[in-house]
């Protein structure tokens, strides 16, 4: 489980930051597909990448840089992408990116 509460205050409202990894990610590419936000190409493209990123084990194997590169351009397509959406596919499509990204800086 990625969260987890002791204690459940309705008035409270706390803020919940998700983890940058391919799990959400993948969360991500499931709520945009659901709603056709995301062309199938650009999904695809998305899927290969996570699944370098996942076999990549630290910023000094041989592959590294590439697979970093790889998503800081799709992190990059995609930010482009969310430009011309609106509502919670623009949300939803900067929150990948902001993901691949962070996940790019991690394996440098």
């Amino acid at each position: 489980m990625l969260v987890q509460a002791k204690d459940f205050n309705a008035q409270l409202q706390s803020k919940i930051t998700w983890p940058s990894n391919s799990v959400v990610a993948r969360d991500y590419l499931d709520q945009l597909a659901r709603s056709k936000g995301l062309r199938a190409e650009r999904s695809a493209a998305v899927k290969t990448a996570l699944d370098r990123a996942d076999g990549v084990r630290s910023a000094s194997d041989r592959n590294a840089s590439a697979v970093a590169g790889q998503l800081d351009t799709l992190a990059s397509d995609l930010d482009r992408d969310a430009s011309s959406s609106s509502g919670i596919d623009a949300a939803h499509l900067r929150q990948l990116a902001a993901v691949l990204k962070d996940r790019a800086q991690k394996l440098r």
